[in-house]
């Protein structure tokens, strides 16, 4: 008798530890998700030197361009715009920088080439969602002949990634 109320006492404490166990097993957690408006712009590739050296007789200075520089954006949103501009302000007189941004994948305009001053000017309008990589851009810088010699100075390009207005 002794051995069986045993026996009934191990079968009701394992049965009743099983009960607890699956009892406490799982759990619910709630998770509040969301997605923040996306706009980010990156520019890679190596600086520009742009030297005028060559000048044909009578004429003015021959324009010199690169494109060793290009830009890739990722954003959510729709209709959105690059707009580029000098940091430092416009270019020496007589000078004039231009840049073209290629349009990002099957979306947005390019407007074409634009004078860089310190006023910042649409480059690319009407651009949709979507993650666009390695778009080129192609500066070019001018001359008169009035302009003189100018040295090496260093200009900073600004572009930003905005709504379209």
């Amino acid at each position: 008798m002794k051995k069986t109320l045993i026996l009934i006492w191990i079968i009701i404490f394992f049965t009743g530890a099983h009960l607890n166990a699956d009892a406490d097993n799982t759990g619910t957690q709630s998770i509040n998700v969301s997605i923040q408006p996306i706009a980010e712009l990156k520019v890679s590739g190596s600086s520009a030197s742009l030297v005028i050296t060559d000048v044909e007789a009578g004429n003015d200075p021959v324009a010199v361009s690169s494109t060793v520089a290009n830009y890739s954006i990722s954003t959510n949103q729709s209709n959105k715009k690059i707009t580029g501009s000098l940091l430092e302000g416009n270019t020496d007189p007589y000078t004039t920088l231009t840049i073209r941004l290629q349009a990002p994948g099957s979306g947005g305009s390019s407007v074409g080439e634009v004078i860089l001053t310190a006023q910042p000017a649409d480059l690319v309008i009407g651009i949709p969602a979507g993650a666009y990589n390695n778009c080129s851009m192609t500066f070019k810088f001018s001359a008169t002949i009035e302009a003189g010699i100018i040295p090496s100075t260093a200009k900073t390009v600004v572009l930003t990634l905005t709504d379209s207005i």
